[in-house]
This record gives structure tokens, sequence and C-alpha cells, in this order.
């Protein structure tokens, strides 16, 4: 006895003998029997139907109780379950519970319109070493099934995995239902669901006496205050959660202060990107490229790359100079204190093309010297005289002739740029959306004003010639 149809398709397939047809659903979960002629004994059906179904494979899932009602019922054709496939089933997924907020603080965006408290601008997701991170109660694993031939089905993955730690994380030692911080950082999930840390070096408290010289090769964080005379360094980011107080500091990306910058007129902050800050007292502060600031800069010594902005501050006093654009809310003060705003003088960025220059100048240089060292090196070898040291040097040489092209090339590009910002700078204007104090003198290129009568919501163009005072509009 052969299958009724023994290719695959949705129709059941089938199985019979004189007088017995079995059915076994396209996904085996179910088999069926029917019976078409009761004048047999029923031990002799009984064996019939044994033999049909080992011969069709239906060995799982037996329902013994439907056989019984099938052969005593004697009801002819009458279709009966008789096996049953048991569904793998899904399992419960872990309870997942985060202990801190795991969201990165949002960008800041440097215009003249941002004007958000400092004080606020935390990281949700900063932690410390040994900080509990996530608690997960473990789920209930899937349990697998099988067909009414015996095939095993795999269990249904669980829709949701729980999350497993990754860099800078680990099972805690005595609790294996949390993941905890391996170092100070800020924490992070994964799109794959990997808790991370990413580290940063953290002054919990206050910058003391003791911690004067702090150097970090990422970025680093003070949560207090920085005191004076204290100098930090980082070739990323500092941020200062406090004030800092005639300090230096230095950071090759952003420096962030979320209150202010006081002290006795010591101090300096330099930024190699962006200086965010507060508030600023008789301070040096020099960034390469944007200095935002909220309230008011007093006194200061201030240079941006690019822009000097703020949405509500004021400045007074002091030499503030932008390459591009100074853009505030007051200039000056009611004693007509003296203040001066530069922009667009080109004097700092034709001294970078310069030096650039110069330096490029140099490679070319060392790239002939490189090449020459090479030559000789390779006449020595062809004479087998190349000693260990000398083989040595001749690899370096080598190193050296394929990167110095490319070190031109990105001072190349650098240049580029800058040449491109000497056209910009030449529409540089300052603006000033409130109140423009007596003795505020502007500078723009080459040309300058200084206010004497007070005035409001202008801005300082170069217009026939001139330095023109435009109204906004």
């Amino acid at each position: 006895m052969v299958p009724a149809n023994s290719q695959a398709s949705p129709a059941p397939l089938k199985f019979q003998d004189d007088v017995i047809v079995l059915e076994i659903s396209p996904d085996e979960m179910t088999a069926r029997a029917a019976i078409s002629d009761f004048s047999l004994p029923l031990p002799e059906l009984a064996r019939k139907l044994k033999a049909l179904m080992t011969q069709a494979g239906v060995r799982a899932g037996i329902q013994v109780e439907n056989i019984k009602t099938l052969l005593q019922t004697q009801r002819p054709h009458h279709r009966e379950v008789i096996a049953r496939g048991e569904p793998a089933r899904e399992g419960k997924p872990a309870r997942i519970k985060h202990l801190i907020d795991f969201s990165a603080r949002q960008a800041l965006h440097l215009d003249d319109s941002h004007n958000d408290d400092l004080t606020k601008w935390n990281h949700p997701n900063l932690v410390f070493e040994g900080t509990p991170l996530v608690e997960i109660t473990p789920g209930v694993p899937g349990q697998p099934g099988k067909t009414v031939k015996g095939r095993p089905l795999p269990p249904r993955p669980i829709a949701k995995t729980a999350p497993k730690p990754g860099k800078n994380t680990h099972w805690h030692p005595g609790n294996s239902s949390l993941i905890i911080a391996d170092c100070d950082g800020l924490a992070y999930i994964t799109p794959e669901n990997i808790v991370e840390v990413e580290p940063r070096q953290i002054i919990r408290g206050n910058a003391e006496h003791d911690l004067q010289q702090l150097f970090s090769d990422g970025s680093l964080i003070v949560m207090g205050d920085v005191k004076p005379g204290s100098r930090i360094k980082a070739k990323e980011d500092v941020e200062v959660f406090g004030t800092a107080e005639d300090a230096y500091l230095e950071a090759g990306r952003d420096v962030l202060l979320h209150r202010g910058f006081v002290g006795r007129g010591h101090g300096s902050l330099i930024a190699g990107r962006d200086a965010i800050i507060g508030f600023a007292f008789f301070k040096k502060i020099s960034a390469g490229r944007n200095i935002w600031f909220q309230t008011e800069l007093i006194g200061c010594e201030a240079q941006a790359g690019q822009q000097i902005i703020s949405a509500e501050g004021r400045i007074v006093g002091g030499t503030n100079e932008a390459l591009k654009k100074i853009n505030i809310r007051t200039a000056g003060s009611d004693e007509n204190v003296k203040t001066e705003l530069i922009a667009g003088q080109q004097q700092l960025l034709q001294q970078k093309i310069a030096r650039m220059e110069e330096l490029i100048q140099n490679y070319y240089e060392e790239l002939d010297m490189t090449k020459k060292n090479i030559y000789d090196l390779i006449v020595k070898k062809m004479n087998d005289h190349l000693t260990a040291e000398e083989l040595t040097a001749l690899d370096q040489h080598q190193a050296s002739k394929d990167e110095i092209p490319q070190k031109i090339q990105e001072i190349e590009q650098q240049l580029t740029q800058m040449n491109q910002e000497i056209e910009e700078i030449k529409h540089a204007e300052i603006e000033v959306r409130g109140a423009i104090h007596p003795n505020v003198h502007a500078t723009v290129g080459k040309l300058d004003r200084t206010i004497k009568d007070k005035t409001f919501m202008k801005k300082f163009v170069i217009s026939k010639g001139k330095l023109v005072l435009s109204p906004l509009l």
C-alpha cells in the first residue's frame, strides 16, 4: 500500500487499505481515520488500523479514547481524530527593569535662539563604577513540540530578549539578575540589546588643591567646582557641573561650564571646538569654533573661530572677537563701560594659513629626503652591505614615504576650507537684538565705529565702504 498522493500539497496525505482511510494534515499536526465496513471483527479492524498507522508513520500524540470511539460506535465513513501533534509553546520573556535612564543628553545646537538653562544640562545616563543598570527577572523558556509523526518542532522564539552585559559592564557577583557598571561613564543599550558603558574620567566632588593637575586622554567631568589654580586638560571634552574659579581649562573639543567662570582675573579657557558657559567674569576664553554663553561676559578677552552667540546674554567690557559673527542680546552697560566687539578680522586666519603652507613645504622637503635615504639604503642592500639597524631604518623610511603624501593631502583640504572662510568673513556682522549702550566700539573687517548714543536692535554691517547700523527686521 502506498500513499494516494505522494507529492507535497495543501491537501491531506492519504493512506488506505480495503476498509480504512487514514489522512494526515499537511502540517502533520492531525491524523484522522474513517472505517467504511464494520463487518470484520473489532480486533481485526484494530489490527488493520494499527498497521496503517505504522505505515503512515503516525507514532506520537495517539488519541486512545478517540480510537475506541471510532471502533465501537461503528459509524461507516465517519472521520475521527486518532492522533494530534503537540504545538511548540512560546516561553515567557524575562521581566526587564531599567534602573537608570539610558537616554543620552540631547546635542547642543549653538545658535542665537538657544537659551537652555545650563544647570539643567545633565547626562541622564551618567553612572559610576558599581552602579546597578538593569535588573532582569528570568523568563520561562519555550517548550518544543512534535508532529504526529514524531518530528520535533523547535520552541517559538521569545518576542523580547533580555539585555546582556557588554563593554565595561558585568553581572553582579552576588546577584545574577543585576547588570552593573565596571567604570564611571555614560551608559547605553545598543540596538543589539547589549548594555555598555562609555568610560569617562569623573571627579565626583570638587577639583580641590590636591587635584590641581588633571589630564584625560578622553573626556573629563567634574561634578562639583573647580578651585583656583587648578589645571584641567582633556583630549576630548571638559565638563564642569559647578563653578570654575581662576582655573586653567583646555579641551581638544568642547568645554562646557554649567554655571560660570569667576575669580580675580586669573585662569583661561581653551576649547578646540566650542566653549559653552553660563557666564564669565574677567577671563580669557578661546574657542576654535563658537563661544555660546547664557547670561553675560563681563570684562573678558573672548576669541571665537566662528561665532560668539547668546539668545539673552550681554557683553560688557573687554575685547570680544569672532571671525564671522557676534549675535547677542545686549552690548555695553548703563555705566558706559568701554566694550570691544570685533568681527571679520582676517589676520588670525591668514596666520593659520601661512603656518599650514609652511608645514606643507616642510613635508615636501621631508619626503624628498626620505626618498633619497631609501635610494641609498636600497643600493647598499643590493651590495649586501646592509646592517640590521639599516634594514629597520629602510622599513621606517618606506612607511614614511607612504604616510607623508596623506598628511599633505589632509592639510591641503584644510587650506581649501580656510580659503573658503576668507570669502565668508567678507560678510561678517555684529548683531545686537536689544540695547547697544554708549562706548561700545564695533569693528567689522577694517572698519570701526563707536556708539555715542544708546540705540536698540541694530546690526553692524559694511555697506559702500562704511560700517553702518542697520535696523533688525
